[in-house]
């Protein structure tokens, strides 16, 4: 992955399907964050920005502005608990 990523942090982020269990073949999507504190622009109008705390959990806000001036529209919280060393990875059951 570092190939692909990097050697900086990323989060991983897996949407399953609402309603139903985590099972691989309920899996509906699969978005990666760089997680550098910096604006990273995602389409015309969407952004996005994610920071890690000194106790390694992270934070990741959506913007509905290409230069993440907009109020979030979505935060998503990750804690240490649920992150796995320099990868960082968390399960959603909501489609982000």
């Amino acid at each position: 992955l570092e190939t692909v990523y990097s050697a900086s942090l990323h989060v991983i982020v897996e949407s399953y399907v609402a309603g139903k269990s985590c099972a691989l073949t309920m899996l509906s999507s699969i978005t990666v964050y760089q997680a550098d504190g910096k604006c990273h622009k995602t389409a015309a109008s969407a952004s996005y920005m994610t920071s890690r705390a000194a106790d390694k959990s992270v934070t990741i806000l959506t913007h509905p502005s290409a230069d993440c001036s907009a109020v979030p529209t979505i935060t998503l919280d990750v804690t240490s608990a649920q992150a796995i060393g320099q990868l960082m990875r968390m399960a959603s059951l909501t489609k982000i």
